[in-house]
């Protein structure tokens, strides 16, 4: 082979390297925009969820949905918000319980 062919041979090289860079970079935010839809419909069945109890209704209460970009590790959900003592008398069901810490945090998978 001679010089002009070598060149040829790199050219066409690097040309397939950078469409398949860029279609690596297309599927990976393709995922990623799936994966904050995902995120953003459990985040709105929690709030639902929240909204749709009595005894939280009306309590300064948000809850926020993480999902990793890797499908295999679980979304992580984190409710924040005030609540104060009177909001929930002792011994009342739903209740602050002694024996859960004030900041837990909760893994589950979803499916």
């Amino acid at each position: 082979m001679n010089g002009e062919g070598v060149t040829f041979v790199a050219m066409v090289a690097f040309g397939i390297v950078i469409l398949l860079a860029i279609g690596t970079i297309g599927r990976l935010l393709d995922l990623r925009r799936r994966r904050e839809d995902e995120a953003l419909g459990l985040q709105s069945r929690v709030s639902d969820a929240l909204m749709l109890e009595p005894g939280l209704s009306g309590l300064a209460v948000t809850a926020s949905m993480h999902v990793p970009l890797w499908p295999r590790k679980p979304p992580t959900l984190e409710i924040v918000g005030r609540v104060t003592s009177t909001s929930w008398p002792p011994g009342s069901p739903g209740g602050p319980s002694p024996t859960v810490p004030p900041r837990c945090r909760s893994r589950t998978r979803s499916g």
